[in-house]
């Protein structure tokens, strides 16, 4: 496994995780890294067809996206379970 990609957030740290040799966007996962020992604290699965880079940044424990549809920017909200 490998990181693809940094999530933007307003505390912690979140990355995406993919299986080398496999296309992030299939298979991306996102997990909570400890910045202090830099261990996985917890994934975390997506629903609705979205992908770990449908997330555009997790603000006050809310993973946020931005979707398009009716003509018109539609915000998505995520909660940590």
């Amino acid at each position: 496994m490998q990181i693809e990609g940094v999530i933007p957030s307003d505390r912690g740290l979140y990355v995406i995780v993919g299986t080398d040799g496999v296309k992030p966007v299939d298979q991306g996962t996102i997990y909570d890294v400890s910045p202090g020992d830099e261990g996985l604290l917890r994934g975390f699965e997506l629903s609705d067809n979205r992908t770990a880079f449908d997330v555009a940044c997790v603000n006050d424990r809310k993973f946020l996206s931005i979707d398009y549809g009716d003509a018109k920017v539609v915000p998505l909200v995520g909660t940590l379970r």
